[in-house]
């Protein structure tokens, strides 16, 4: 990155995580983006900050929860804070948070993810309400299952019965979800407001 932003200039933040970093690097990659504002207003942001670690209700302590908190809607609040002034400034500002099937579909043993994506979701709506007036828009991508890194070192069985859950008997692929995402920012969406865009194959339909 340069250490001076300039105008026209395009930022991607890619912060590659291990689980004990995921936090960290969420709170990091808001700390970048608030610097950046400082210079020259956002019109696009895109905020994917990947999902909590796996666990059941009855395995999540005080300190999990603050994790998963920190790393899910902390980064969603402070992303957002960072971009939204120099937007209403310019009245112009497309906001795409990416979610999950979980802000509608709870999946077992993602209590974390179940509980906190709906709440981005609300955020979603709750800013598209107060921004639309400035020329803003407020979206969400809400991904299936993908075809990743992930999916594919399931075990056989598992993989099998995902498939089961999807009436389109497959999985997604990568580019189904930045097409959704690049739609959502770009003019041909701009009546689209808080709305939470779902990429499932059908496993959710709503």
């Amino acid at each position: 990155l340069r250490t001076e932003p300039f105008e026209g200039t395009r930022v991607r933040l890619y912060l590659r995580r291990t689980r004990d970093e995921w936090e960290a690097l969420c709170r990091r990659g808001a700390e970048i983006v608030r610097y950046w504002c400082r210079y020259a207003a956002a019109e696009i942001l895109v905020a994917n900050v990947g999902g909590p670690p796996p666990g059941r209700f009855e395995d999540l302590d005080a300190g999990a929860w603050e994790r998963a908190i920190n790393g899910v809607l902390r980064p969603a609040l402070d992303l957002s804070r960072a971009v939204l002034p120099g937007m209403r400034i310019g009245r112009f500002g497309r906001l795409v948070h990416v979610l999950s099937i979980t802000t509608r579909v709870p999946v077992e043993g993602l209590t974390s993810s179940n509980v906190l994506r709906p709440a981005v979701a609300g955020l979603v709506a709750d800013l598209a309400r107060e921004n639309a007036v400035h020329g803003i828009t407020v979206n969400a991508v809400a991904p299936g299952f993908i075809d990743t890194d992930m999916t594919r070192a399931l075990p056989e069985e598992q993989r099998k019965h995902l498939l089961d859950q999807i009436p389109m008997a497959r999985l997604g692929d990568v580019t189904d979800i930045a097409r959704a995402v690049a739609f959502l920012a770009s003019d041909e969406a701009s009546y689209i407001t808080g709305e939470t865009l779902h990429v499932n194959g059908g496993m959710y339909m709503g």
